[in-house]
């Protein structure tokens, strides 16, 4: 009677190609993970400031400085104005009196800034601090 079935060696064989496999995957997909957080990061930072824009014009322009906390977006008068969809986000937005946005975001992992000569956002990784 002949037995059928895999040998030991053939076994630990085929694991060690998987294993070979999926160490040479993992850093692209840990790559793909990351650039789609921080796309996501830089999607919710340019809403938020949006937001902060139109609450400006809303106000006849008189608002002029926002802070950032988690999704609360708190005009520099004490009012609050309720984000939706947006991560958890810190930090402070403000206008010149151009109108030029001027802010330091970040969520304790992507810090996105822009000085008003500037016409799009700096995004570099997250250290402690996020000053324009």
């Amino acid at each position: 009677m002949k037995k059928t079935g895999f040998t030991l060696i053939e076994l630990l064989a085929v694991l060690v190609l998987i294993a070979i496999v999926a160490l040479l995957i993992a850093p692209n997909i840990i790559k793909t993970i990351d650039n789609s957080r921080k796309k996501t990061f830089i999607a919710d930072v340019s809403g938020v400031v949006e937001a902060a824009n139109n609450d400006s014009a809303k106000e006849n322009f008189q608002v002029s400085v926002y802070e950032i906390n988690g999704m609360l977006l708190t005009r520099a008068t004490g009012e609050e104005v309720k984000l939706s969809g947006t991560d958890k986000l810190y930090g402070t937005i403000s206008f010149d009196e151009m109108g030029k946005s001027i802010y330091a975001i970040h969520n304790n992992e992507w810090c996105a800034t822009k000085t008003a000569d500037k016409n799009q956002m700096t995004v570099t990784e997250y250290h402690g601090t996020c000053e324009v």
